[in-house]
C-alpha cells in the first residue's frame, strides 16, 4: 500500500501499488473511478521507474506523497500517457490482408479439409465461404475465416487445428460480424456464437447467418453499431447461441439490443451449439431446431424452469421418488418412513406420553442412522433428568444404581453427550432458538430437532396481531428452517380443553381422543406440518394401568412415505421404551452395547 498525491487537486489516496520491479502497471484511479459508469476500468498508468502516474480518463498526474517534505515543493515527473489505439480504416485493412494473403495463394490443405469434414463441413461449403489454410510459425496448421464488409476483406481470423486458439491477421481493424454480407440479404437473420457455427448453419442450407467477431466475449455494442443501418432492416432475429452460461449471457445481451419482439430463441437441449447438432444429428435436425425457434420468455426470479432439471427428475424416477428411512421398530415402520426437510407435530393429552414417545423415535433414528439431535425441552428440567431417561432407554435398564453400574451409566452418558445437544431452557425467543439450531447444524451436524413444548416460545411482538397469526408465522419460520437446513423438526403442542367421556376403574378420567385440529391456539398446525401424530394412553385397558398407548398418524404429507394409520404399543416405565404388543423381554437388551465401535 502506498500513498499517492495528485498534482492539480492535491488529494492524497492510499493505493495498493506494487513498487517492486520496473515498467508500467495499471490501477484504478481514486480521483475519478467512483464517478465513472465503468468503475472497474483501470485507467491509472503507474511507472515505478519515475514513481509517477497518469490517468488516461481524467488526465490527472500523480506521484508518491512521501517523496517530498513540507519544505520542498512537489516535483512531478510526468509519465508518458499511453495513447488509445487508433482504429484503422477498412480500406487500409483490406490492402494489408491482400498483401499478406493474396487470393491466388489461398488453398485448403488435405489436413484442413479432413478436419472440416470431421466437423460436418463439406469442401464446397468451405470454399463458398472463402475458407483457406496456412502453416503457422510453429509448423502447426490453421484455417482462416475471412471477414468481409461492403466488398472489402477487412480482416481474417485464424483458428489453429490442433488446439482451440485464435488470432487475427490485422490489428486495430474495425469490429464487424462474420459473414456480414448476409445481413443485407436477409429478412430473417440467424445469429450464432462462432465461425464454425456459421459454417454449420450454411451447411444446413441457411445462408442468412452471422456471428459476433469475438463470440460471447467482449463488447457486442461496437460491431452492432457498425452494422446498425443494415440490422435495422432485419425483421426477425433467430438467436442460436451456445447452450452454456456465456451463450445465455450473449443471448440476453442481443435481446436487449434488438428487443424481444424481434428475437426468437433456438433451444439446444442435449448439445452445446449448432455445429455439435450438425455433427450428432445432421443438417435436417439443425434446420428443424431453427424452425422451432420461439420467443424468449421474460425471466422471473420466482419461477423455476423445470426443463433445466431433467437429469434430477430422472434420478428421482430411477430411485423410487421420495425416499424415507425406517427405524427398525415394526409397529412404526409399517405406517411411516421419515425424512429431513420436514416439520412434525406430536400432540396428545397431558400425561399421555408425548415427550416420551418423541424421545423414543429420536433415539431409534439416532441408533440406526446416526442422526444427531438438538433438544429444546424446558419441561424436562433439570437436564440431568432428561439425560437419565435417555440413558435408561439406551441401556435397557432402570436408571438406578440397583440396575446398572456406574461404568455402564457413564459410558451411556458419553454416548448421549456425543449424539445430543441441549439448548438452554432459559432461551424463550423463537429467533434465538432458530439461531442456536442453525449453529448446531453448521458445527455439530445435527439432523433432527425437538421443541417441547411449543407453547413456551415467545414470538416477536407485533401490536394488534392475533395469537393465531403469530402461531402461523412461527410455524412458517420453522417449516422454512427445516427445508433450508435439511433437518427434521419435531414440535410438541398441547391440545385445548377436551371433554371427559367417563371415569375408569382406577378413578382416572377417560378423555375423547384429540385430533390435530384440537391443538391449543390455532388450526394452522394441521395445515403447516408434514407429519401429524397423536399419542393417546388408554388408562382403561385391563391390567395395563395406562401402559397401552395408541399412536395415531393423522397426517403424512407424502404418500411415498406412508398413509394415515394407527398402531397400539406398550410403554415400559422402567426403560422409557415402547414395545410392540406381545413382544418378549429380549428386546430390552442394551442398545448401547450392541453398537459397533465408533472411529
Amino acid at each position: 500500500m502506498a500513498q499517492i498525491q495528485f498534482k492539480d487537486s492535491g488529494n492524497v489516496y492510499d493505493v495498493a501499488i506494487n513498487q517492486r520491479g520496473r515498467g508500467k502497471k495499471l490501477y484504478h484511479c481514486p480521483e475519478c473511478s467512483m464517478s465513472r459508469k465503468n468503475k472497474k476500468a483501470k485507467t491509472l498508468s503507474w511507472h515505478n521507474d519515475t514513481r509517477s502516474g497518469y490517468c488516461h480518463h481524467c488526465n490527472a498526474w500523480c506521484r508518491l506523497a512521501n517523496a517530498h517534505t513540507d519544505k520542498t515543493s512537489v516535483v512531478y515527473i510526468p509519465a508518458t500517457p499511453v495513447a488509445s489505439p487508433i482504429e484503422r480504416t477498412p480500406e487500409d485493412c483490406h490492402q494489408e490482408v491482400m498483401r499478406k494473403y493474396p487470393l491466388h495463394q489461398r488453398t485448403l490443405s488435405d489436413t484442413a479439409i479432413q478436419w472440416l469434414q470431421s466437423r460436418g463441413i463439406s469442401l464446397e461449403t468451405a470454399l463458398s465461404m472463402g475458407i483457406f489454410s496456412i502453416t503457422c510459425g510453429d509448423r502447426t496448421e490453421a484455417i482462416g475465416f475471412v471477414y468481409k464488409h461492403k466488398g472489402l476483406e477487412v480482416n481474417i481470423k485464424f483458428r489453429r487445428l490442433h488446439e482451440k486458439s485464435f488470432f487475427f491477421a490485422v490489428k486495430e481493424a474495425p469490429k464487424i460480424a462474420y459473414n456480414a454480407p448476409a445481413i443485407d440479404r436477409a429478412t430473417t437473420l440467424v445469429v450464432v456464437e462462432g465461425e464454425m457455427d456459421v459454417l454449420a448453419t450454411v451447411q444446413a442450407g441457411m445462408s442468412g447467418v452471422i456471428s459476433p467477431p469475438c463470440g460471447a466475449g467482449g463488447s457486442q455494442q461496437e460491431w452492432a453499431e457498425r452494422h446498425q443501418q443494415e440490422l435495422a432492416a432485419v425483421e426477425r432475429f433467430v438467436l442460436a447461441t451456445d447452450n452454456d452460461v456465456k451463450g445465455f449471457e450473449l443471448r440476453d445481451t442481443l435481446i436487449g439490443m434488438w428487443s424481444s419482439e424481434r428475437c426468437d430463441v433456438v433451444k439446444f437441449d442435449a448439445v452445446k451449439d449448432a455445429n455439435e447438432l450438425l455433427i450428432t444429428a445432421g443438417a435436417d435436425a439443425l434446420r428443424e431446431a431453427v424452425l422451432r425457434a420461439r420467443k424468449q420468455e421474460p425471466v422471473c426470479p420466482f419461477v423455476t424452469d423445470m426443463r433445466l432439471g431433467r437429469a434430477e427428475f430422472l434420478n428421482y424416477f430411477r430411485y423410487g421418488g421420495m425416499v424415507g428411512i425406517e427405524t427398525d421398530f415394526e409397529p412404526l415402520d409399517s405406517i411411516v418412513r421419515w425424512r429431513t426437510g420436514a416439520l412434525a407435530l406430536i400432540t396428545g393429552i397431558p400425561g399421555h406420553g408425548k415427550s416420551g414417545f418423541l424421545d423414543f423415535v429420536m433415539m431409534l433414528l439416532n441408533r440406526k442412522h446416526d442422526w444427531k439431535a438438538a433438544v429444546y425441552s424446558p419441561e424436562n428440567n433439570p437436564v440431568e433428568h432428561h439425560i437419565g431417561k435417555l440413558v435408561a432407554m439406551m441401556t435397557g435398564c432402570r436408571f438406578s444404581p440397583d440396575c446398572m453400574s456406574e461404568e455402564e451409566c457413564m459410558e451411556a452418558f458419553d454416548e448421549v453427550a456425543d449424539s445430543y445437544s441441549f439448548i438452554s431452557p432459559e432461551v424463550c425467543k423463537l429467533d434465538d432458538i432458530i439461531a442456536a439450531i442453525t449453529w448446531l447444524v453448521k458445527y455439530r451436524g445435527i439432523k433432527m430437532v425437538s421443541i417441547d413444548p411449543f407453547n413456551v416460545l415467545e414470538f416477536a411482538h407485533t401490536p394488534g396481531m392475533p395469537e393465531t397469526e403469530q402461531i402461523n408465522d412461527a410455524l412458517k419460520k420453522l417449516h422454512r428452517l427445516a427445508q433450508e437446513l435439511n433437518i427434521l423438526i419435531f414440535v410438541v403442542a398441547h391440545p385445548r380443553k377436551i371433554e371427559v367421556r367417563k371415569m375408569n376403574k382406577f378413578d382416572l378420567p377417560v378423555h375423547r381422543i384429540p385430533t390435530l385440529y384440537d391443538v391449543m391456539g390455532s388450526s394452522h398446525f394441521y395445515n403447516h406440518v408434514d407429519y401429524g401424530i397423536i399419542v393417546y394412553r388408554d388408562f382403561d385397558a385391563k391390567g395395563n394401568h395406562g401402559q397401552s398407548v395408541k399412536i395415531i398418524f393423522e397426517k403424512i404429507r407424502w404418500c411415498e412415505l406412508g398413509t394415515p394409520d394407527s398402531c397400539t404399543i406398550k410403554f415400559d416405565p422402567e426403560t422409557n421404551r415402547y414395545e410392540a404388543e406381545g413382544c418378549d423381554e429380549a428386546e430390552n437388551t442394551s442398545w448401547f452395547k450392541v453398537l459397533p465401535e465408533r472411529i
